[in-house]
């Protein structure tokens, strides 16, 4: 499975750019479509400023459906996501057409407890540009 839904700081297309190695590269293979885990919540993981998603039922998750990734994209992101000691699990997403198989990162259990509530827009205020350059 090559989509895959990126729900925390992937969702940031300056870091998503950098991951990936297409920054500056104006490649448009990649496609990033808003979409919907149900029953999930995104969290902190503990007091850390990166997220990590749970099951929460009658929640719903945020995200981007990413499809069109390359085998080095792929590569890329296990190397960017295995580094957080995170896996691959399939999931089923939910778009404004309907619905897509995707691949989500989901914390090995016990990694972490969640914090509080984690948003794109306060993590970006505070740390998207400290993680970009670590990134790069």
């Amino acid at each position: 499975m090559t989509a895959q839904f990126f729900y925390g700081t992937l969702r940031d297309p300056v870091l998503c750019a950098i991951v990936l190695g297409r920054e500056g590269l104006g490649r448009d293979d990649l496609r990033l479509t808003p979409a919907i885990l149900a029953d999930h919540a995104v969290y902190h993981a503990g007091g850390a400023p990166w997220p990590l998603i749970l099951p929460v039922a009658g929640e719903a998750a945020e995200g981007l459906l990413a499809e069109g990734l390359s085998t080095d994209d792929l590569a890329r992101l296990a190397y960017y996501e295995g580094g957080f000691g995170y896996d691959l699990r399939p999931v089923t997403v939910r778009t404004a057409t309907g619905r897509s198989d995707a691949a989500v990162w989901f914390p090995a259990p016990g990694l972490a407890a969640p914090g509080r509530p984690w948003t794109l827009e306060n993590w970006q205020a505070r740390h998207a540009t400290l993680a970009h350059e670590a990134a790069r």
